[in-house]
């Protein structure tokens, strides 16, 4: 059995010491995203909508540099600072 860490061009940094995401075997385990825009390092857009966006781009490009994409997430989980 054997993991590596991936990396993705275009991301933001991690906000701590950790890979953007993980491979073992088959199974790819993304660590927590936010809405960062690598860009420009802010926040990305105003509100919920344009935030989500920006979450689903980072983890698709984690994704495809694991060689992976959304169409195979199996588990999303999602946390809200403000329901």
């Amino acid at each position: 059995m054997s993991h590596r860490s991936v990396t993705a061009a275009g991301l933001p940094p991690p906000a701590g010491p950790y890979s953007p995401a993980q491979v073992f075997e088959r199974l790819v385990f993304v660590s927590g995203q936010g809405a960062t825009d690598p860009a420009t390092g802010a926040m990305a857009g105003p509100d919920i909508e344009a935030q989500t966006e920006q979450v689903l781009k980072n983890v698709s490009a984690i994704l495809e540099a694991a060689g992976s994409s959304l169409q195979h997430v199996l588990r999303c989980g999602v946390f809200l600072t403000d329901m």
